[in-house]
């Protein structure tokens, strides 16, 4: 069954999915741009979880009203209160998984809350390193006058990005994702929010395996093997030294992993 709910948290509010399946529940967090639909391609396969996907801070239904200061407690703190709301009273430790944007929310939320998570499943994650730009344009003050000045006047980006991509500094897939990013003034908008929004989600990966290893703290992650976003290698370097606690299945797809043809597969990996 799936059913669309919302909940009210101060000024705003947080539109969500719930999936019904088995008794664990599991808080699913989507990519940049994707909304909690995302996740029901695994309706049908769900044997031991519950889903709840959310739609995040300027994405699907969620109608966020709290500015761009959004914190890794702030965040706990609705996923508590759609628990209780959706009676889900024990306290058993939760499920996290995080597609793209989502894994990097999980990571940060496993880094932070760990002793009230059982299992954390990632999914083409972001967070697996630590990547210049974004730190540059949503932790700087400078950085983020540039993002900010360039979500207004995109043109001298995608030129520079053009020749780039012509020297060969980058790849064809990164030149696209920036081409379709900047060439929409609301998609420009979404981009410099979420980005800017999401800038205290900034996972410790030495912290996190030091937690995986003490806390035996199981981690199932999938990449996509032609995914250019986030390669596989990234996947294979975060598992080393977790690999007692850890497994990595990668899986014939790019980075656009949550697709229908996908989701048995995903969903027999992640024993969902």
């Amino acid at each position: 069954m799936l059913s669309g709910k919302t909940l009210r948290y101060k000024n705003s509010t947080i539109g969500y999915l719930r999936i019904d399946g088995g008794k664990q529940l599991a808080f699913c967090f989507p990519g940049f741009g994707e909304p909690s639909e995302s996740f029901s391609i695994f309706k049908g396969y769900l044997k031991n979880y519950t889903l709840i996907a959310l739609d995040l801070p300027f994405q699907g239904t969620t109608d966020w009203q709290e500015g761009l200061d959004i914190a890794p407690e702030q965040f706990w703190e609705i996923l508590q209160l759609i628990k209780t709301q959706e009676n889900f009273f024990d306290k058993a430790p939760i499920a996290l998984i995080g597609y793209s944007l989502g894994g990097r929310l999980a990571l940060t939320m496993l880094e932070n809350y760990s002793d009230k998570i059982s299992f954390t499943h990632l999914i083409a994650s972001d967070g697996l390193k630590i990547n210049f730009w974004y730190r540059m344009v949503s932790q700087t003050h400078l950085g983020n006058k540039i993002f900010k000045f360039t979500i207004h006047h995109p043109g001298w980006f995608i030129n520079s990005v053009s020749l780039m991509k012509r020297m060969r500094l980058i790849n064809k897939t990164s030149e696209k994702l920036v081409s379709n990013y900047l060439h929409n003034a609301v998609v420009r908008k979404q981009v410099y929010d979420v980005w800017t929004a999401f800038r205290y989600f900034k996972p410790n990966l030495k912290k996190i395996k030091l937690i995986i290893n003490k806390q035996e703290k199981p981690v199932k992650i999938v990449m996509g093997r032609f995914d250019k976003v986030i390669p596989p290698r990234l996947g294979q370097k975060f598992q080393y030294g977790i690999e007692e606690y850890s497994t990595l299945t990668i899986i014939e797809s790019g980075h656009q992993i949550l697709q229908p043809k996908h989701a048995q597969g995903i969903s027999k990996v992640l024993e969902l």
